[in-house]
């Protein structure tokens, strides 16, 4: 078991040497990741919630979109960004056990592929999907406990930052942009940036709840 103490200080390197790099070309697997999660979590609230999805879609320029029948609005798109930043939190409290981490790294690699196999809208969706789930099996098989867990808190930090940033330029800066809270807005009234803001200070709350029970 990783000592909270060390996994804390190896956190904060990690977020901070992320940040550093954010706009780097190095970083963008990284984003398509998150993006992925975005989509899963609209995925899974439309299956939660009684739909079904017909199409699952990320790119390469770091969007995607999900296409379902039924289910309920207000929770499929308001599941993206708080969805994706709760694999996030999740992936961090993980993090802290050998045996969690692990179990947690299976179940990415798995739903990915078979989200992407069975629902996926593009060549690339299957692909980035495999490469990352083969990434991750390799991970599992060779790599030692401290890596895992590090490879676990470096996809923790992606989603801590790129959710609140994502949130912020898509749906307050650029509020007038197609996005989850316009989508919101103009289905079930209010503001996009009402929305926006409201998911915003969320995962701002849960982010800082999250580290300081760590």
């Amino acid at each position: 078991m990783m000592i909270a103490r060390d996994r804390r200080i190896l956190f904060i390197l990690v977020f901070t040497v992320l940040a550093f790099m954010w706009q780097s070309a190095l970083i963008a697997p990284l984003k398509i990741l998150v993006v992925f999660l975005h989509e899963l979590s609209h995925a899974l609230a439309t299956w939660l919630t009684g739909g079904k999805v017909v199409e699952f879609v990320v790119s390469a320029y770091q969007s995607g979109h999900v296409r379902s029948m039924g289910g309920s609005r207000f929770i499929i798109l308001s599941a993206g960004y708080l969805g994706s930043l709760l694999f996030g939190l999740l992936f961090y409290a993980a993090s802290s056990r050998r045996q969690t981490t692990d179990i947690c790294l299976a179940l990415l690699a798995l739903t990915m592929l078979l989200v992407a196999v069975f629902f996926g809208g593009t060549l690339y969706t299957i692909g980035f999907a495999a490469v990352i789930a083969a990434v991750i099996i390799v991970l599992l098989k060779y790599a030692n406990a401290g890596i895992k867990q590090t490879v676990l808190l470096v996809f923790a930090s992606a989603s801590m930052i790129y959710v609140p940033l994502d949130i912020w330029q898509d749906t307050i800066v650029h509020s007038g942009a197609l996005s989850d809270a316009r989508m919101l807005a103009n289905e079930m009234g209010g503001a996009t940036f009402m929305w926006g803001g409201l998911w915003f200070l969320t995962s701002l709350f849960f982010i800082y709840l999250t580290l300081r029970k760590s």
